[in-house]
């Protein structure tokens, strides 16, 4: 009884958890969206960073990652 009470407990902390972490995704991917409408690139690749590291669990970001980046915020207006 006892283990199935903590198995549950750690089934719902581990849905808690990625939840907060697609939420905060989400949200990093709508800043840097909204800062590629704008016209400041640095703000715009600050933005790009903080969502592309979001999505890599805060690990350095690729080449990719910093490639991607830079063509976004080329095409800004």
């Amino acid at each position: 009884m006892i283990f199935a009470i903590i198995l549950l407990v750690i089934l719902a902390l581990t849905l808690y958890w990625q939840q907060a972490k697609s939420r905060k995704i989400r949200k990093f991917r709508s800043e840097y969206d909204n800062a590629l409408k704008g016209n400041d690139r640095t703000k715009a690749r600050a933005a790009g960073c903080r969502y592309y590291a979001a999505l890599r669990g805060y690990k350095d970001l690729t080449a990719l990652d910093e490639l991607q980046i830079d063509k976004d915020v080329a095409k800004m207006k």
